[in-house]
């Protein structure tokens, strides 16, 4: 019998699911797109709709239509088969737990954990008040899930414990706190907002202090588990993705109230971090919805430098940075409160971030100060904007602001310590020392070395095996190695599921499976080589740039089967 992720698998066209996510451009039998898993300038994420299959030439991304929604929505396998098999009108039936029991034990301690909070916060009036005061409504409070916890020790560790859940699942979910082998609450006395992934699931929470005490922090987090990290996280992905994609752009705040007033003004695209700063990998997440954001943090010296800082992560991966200026001493949250079209105001007059942080530095009125604040705050920002035109303008802005030659400025900026002078020559993302068998392609490799076994079983194969493996050994000696390294984990079931799938396939088949792997492998190899040269060599540079070009072209024109042929 067929499995639910079979059906499922046969049921769509991976060209049109990822489709829905990037833009893809036909190329041959292929189409191609900017890899959403890392930067780039030049498109190398080729989709296969025969295969079934994407691959990225850049990066190494590769896998099928789960494993795409997976990596872009931030799911485990489970999440994504249920989006998958809604959409392809498949029943995936009752799941079995095996297949992720941790997580789902996770999962479920959780959902408990909410209703418990929930429930609390409709027995506490005190909690209820300062919620209406901030400025929440009830739709929004009910929307949101926000609950409460009274300041007891171990509430909510005895209920689960009475309900038969592990006290281990309890720990691993963050909600409690081992102590002389006695276990307590993590969150108490605290309001609290449940954080969901991009499937609607509770994976963690954040608990707002309620009253004073000077000896616990004002907020407090859950810790990273199996099924929530922090540093990659956002709180309101769930309701702002497909605000973002329509709009066209993200709006970034630091608070949970930032975010839930400005949902509940209407401003559906706005996002928050779950207990840390945006980090690198928080805008890798983000920009597979867009590569253009609002940031709106605090108008202290804090939130300032949170600006900066993550306004140089955006553009360095190509973001366009805008930034609300808000009233001193003021967050989104007083401003929303204040009026929601004052809110809507602001977002409308954002400035370019360049133009934002030239203003913060000019204050001063001492000459040597406005350089000193510009070579720290706007130098950073302008190195990392992608265009050279771009660049151009706001070094020429600059220049005429302080008085100063364009040539100064644009010297200053080249030799700081901030400027990655390879950034603008195509270095590959293949960390250095990074071997080809760990850049995606194990599968590849296996799944051609069974075929190579089950060609050599055969008693009167079409093709010549042995000539072949002579063919790829003068093209490329390690190549063949590798393919060999793997023939001893070859079992008599792999070498049936090949036999199954390919047997009706044409003589050419294995034969430009394998010039179309050499292909893939001779980018990689060229790929690592280009970062060994040095930056004077600009001839050898052009050189090798040009021969990757050309070797992708191949790929993308469907030109494997006679590549081998042509280069004996």
């Amino acid at each position: 019998m067929d499995s639910p992720a079979r059906r499922v698998k046969e049921s769509l066209n991976i060209a049109e699911v990822i489709g829905d996510y990037i833009e893809l451009k036909p190329s041959g039998s292929y189409f191609k797109a900017s890899c959403p898993f890392h930067q780039e300038k030049t498109p190398s994420f080729m989709v296969s709709p025969s295969r079934g299959s994407y691959y990225c030439f850049g990066c190494g991304a590769s896998g099928d239509v789960f494993s795409f929604v997976q990596n872009f929505e931030g799911l485990d396998f489970r999440a994504s088969l249920e989006l998958l098999a809604k959409r392809a009108g498949v029943e995936i039936g009752k799941y079995d737990k095996r297949l992720d029991e941790e997580k789902d034990k996770l999962y479920k301690v959780l959902e408990r954990a909410t209703v418990f909070f929930e429930d609390n916060l409709k027995k506490n009036k005190e909690a209820r008040n300062y919620l209406k005061e901030r400025g929440l409504n009830e739709n929004t409070i009910k929307k949101w899930r926000i609950g409460y916890v009274t300041n007891e020790w171990r509430n909510l560790y005895d209920l689960l414990k009475e309900e038969n859940f592990a006290e281990s699942d309890m720990e691993k979910a963050g909600l409690i706190k081992k102590k002389e082998k006695k276990s307590y609450d993590t969150f108490r006395g605290r309001i609290i907002f449940p954080i969901f992934d991009t499937s609607g699931k509770v994976i963690a929470f954040s608990g707002r202090l309620l009253g004073e005490n000077e000896y616990a922090p004002k907020y407090l987090n859950s810790p990273d588990t199996p099924i929530f990290n922090k540093s990659e996280t956002f709180y309101g992905l769930n309701e702002a993705s497909s605000f973002i994609k329509k709009t066209g752009y993200s709006i970034l705040v630091e608070g949970q109230f930032d975010l839930i007033l400005s949902h509940q003004a209407g401003v559906g695209n706005t996002l928050a971090t779950s207990g840390t700063a945006v980090t690198p990998k928080h805008i890798d997440k983000l920009k597979r919805f867009s590569k253009k954001t609002i940031l709106a943090f605090d108008s202290d010296k804090a939130g300032l430098s949170a600006v900066l800082k993550t306004a140089g992560n955006a553009l360095e991966r190509g973001f366009e940075v805008k930034v609300v200026e808000l009233p001193e001493e003021s967050d989104p949250a007083d401003v929303i409160s204040d009026s929601s079209e004052k809110w809507k105001k602001c977002l409308v007059n954002s400035k370019s971030v360049i133009e934002f942080a030239t203003e913060k530095a000019l204050k001063s009125s001492d000459v040597k100060e406005r350089i000193r604040e510009v070579k720290s705050m706007v130098f950073p920002l302008i190195s990392k904007v992608e265009g050279e035109m771009e660049r151009s303008y706001f070094i020429k802005e600059i220049a005429e602001v302080l008085k100063i030659p364009e040539e100064s400025v644009k010297m200053d900026i080249e030799k700081g310590e901030f400027v990655n002078k390879r950034d603008d020559v195509g270095k590959s993302d293949i960390e250095e020392g990074k071997i080809l068998l760990k850049s995606g392609m194990e599968e590849t490799f296996k799944e051609l070395a069974s075929m190579i076994v089950w060609q050599e079983k055969v008693d009167k194969s079409p093709i010549d095996i042995e000539d072949i493996k002579c063919q790829i050994k003068k093209v490329d000696k390690k190549l063949m190695e590798i393919i060999d390294e793997y023939r001893p984990s070859v079992k008599e079931e792999d070498v049936f599921v090949v036999e199954k799938i390919h047997s009706t396939s044409s003589p050419l088949f294995l034969l430009k499976y394998i010039d179309e792997l050499v292909l893939i492998k001779k980018i990689r190899d060229l790929e690592e080589n280009i970062k060994n040269i040095s930056g004077d060599d600009l001839e050898k540079f052009q050189k090798t740039q040009e021969d990757i070009h050309s070797l992708k072209l191949k790929y993308q024109k469907n030109e494997g089967p006679y590549y081998i042929k042509q280069n004996e």
